[in-house]
């Protein structure tokens, strides 16, 4: 069907890994809003929705539920860039024949075409098929036969023909149900789309997110400053100064709180705003509190703190730009002392593909010390390579730079574990 694709499936969305695309629950009176479309939500309780958006495609997904039982509605409101050749309708409708035969898990299940007219609105080349499969007898143990409802409509709005919008809509029940109590939602979805340009306004309106759940990407151009709600992390680094020399590293866990609050060891809160795709408006982040512990036989145990702004943008799809500053400070507890510190750094983060990521940085920072403080400046990248694994990330670090003023080579790698 070329590059408009069909999926009537009736896969449950689960929570609680960071992974997961999540749903929430649809807001009385809400609309969803596509760069050139606007499709009002169905209303009533047991809908959710969740939502992806990214380039070229962007996608509403709902789904129905009573009480918990499995999903028995689907909805799916698409839009993708350029103009993508329409889908046949006689393909359409072999697809969805299939599609719904395989729900029933039936290959002889009867299917009945739909008639539904389309708004004018939609153009004169919108297609559009409806149909009703019906099991062709009842099952063991089951007293009525189950039915399988089905409809597409793929169109490219008059006043935005650089995009291609698809609706899909499915719902099984029971095969003695009046045939209008799906012929009548579909038609008030399909009358309820209000058409638009995608004008920068409307393109930035899309762009707000809404409070719709976000999910860990596996690209870091895409990969939100704090993690999903549920998400849990841990990480550790080790790297090594060549000249003059040393091993450093750091280790730590974090948690997601809500999608936007982050907690990580030893008690360090970082808050995101903003978009997080970063594609329109920058996704911004701050944070406060605790950086790490340690135990010196001179200065007693030294707890490390700071504040912290960073910022992420989308320069293009697969390459995102992300700036960091920080203000920090050390406290001696056998001396009573507090050294000041701080960083800064600006980092380019390339993904060449779903599993690999290229970067490069730049970056100076201020390392608080009993001595003269360290300042180190480096040019090259945290990481150089990242390798994306299922749940794991292996990264290479490497940069030349200065350590109080002597040139000097450092490299290491890193592993990052989320789930």
């Amino acid at each position: 069907m070329d590059r408009i694709a069909i999926a009537l499936g009736f896969g449950l969305l689960l929570s609680g890994c960071s992974w997961t695309q999540r749903v929430r629950p649809v807001r009385a009176g809400e609309v969803l809003e596509l760069q050139s479309a606007v499709v009002p939500a169905p209303a009533g309780p047991g809908w959710e929705v969740s939502r992806s958006f990214d380039v070229p495609d962007r996608q509403f997904e709902l789904v129905h539920s009573v009480h918990g039982h499995a999903p028995d509605e689907r909805i799916a409101v698409s839009e993708r860039d350029g103009t993508t050749p329409l889908p046949a309708r006689e393909d359409v409708l072999a697809q969805l024949s299939a599609q719904a035969r395989r729900q029933l898990a039936d290959p002889a299940a009867t299917i009945e075409e739909i008639d539904v007219s389309l708004p004018a609105a939609l153009g004169d080349t919108a297609v559009v098929v409806a149909i009703r499969a019906e099991e062709t007898a009842a099952r063991p143990g089951l007293l009525e036969r189950r039915a399988f409802h089905s409809a597409f409509v793929a169109f490219v709005p008059p006043a935005a023909p650089d995009r291609t919008c698809a609706v899909e809509y499915a719902a099984r029940g029971r095969a003695d149900a009046p045939k209008d109590g799906f012929a009548e939602p579909w038609r008030a979805l399909v009358q309820g789309i209000e058409l638009r340009p995608a004008s920068a306004a409307n393109v930035a309106a899309a762009a707000r997110a809404d409070d719709f759940p976000k999910q860990f990407e596996p690209g870091l151009a895409r990969r939100s400053l704090t993690l999903p709600a549920g998400g849990f992390q841990w990480y550790l680094e080790r790297d090594r100064l060549l000249a003059p020399g040393g091993f450093t590293g750091s280790w730590g866990l974090a948690a997601g709180i809500t999608d936007h609050l982050e907690l990580g060891t030893p008690g360090f809160f970082q808050l995101s705003f903003g978009e997080a795709e970063a594609l329109h408006r920058p996704e911004l982040g701050v944070g406060a509190g605790l950086l790490g512990a340690e135990h010196d036989a001179e200065r007693g145990t030294v707890w490390s703190y700071g504040v912290t702004a960073a910022a992420r943008k989308r320069l293009a799809p697969d390459v995102a730009l992300l700036g960091r500053i920080a203000a920090s400070g050390a406290h001696e507890s056998r001396t009573g002392r507090d050294r000041p510190g701080g960083a800064a750094g600006a980092e380019i983060v390339w993904d060449v593909s779903e599993f690999a990521t290229l970067g490069v940085e730049a970056g100076w920072v201020t390392v608080p010390s009993p001595r003269a403080r360290e300042i180190r400046v480096w040019v090259g990248a945290g990481p150089v390579a990242t390798l994306h694994l299922p749940f794991i990330d292996l990264s290479v670090n490497g940069a030349a730079g200065w350590h109080d003023g002597r040139p000097g080579v450092r490299v290491g790698a890193g592993v990052l574990l989320t789930l």
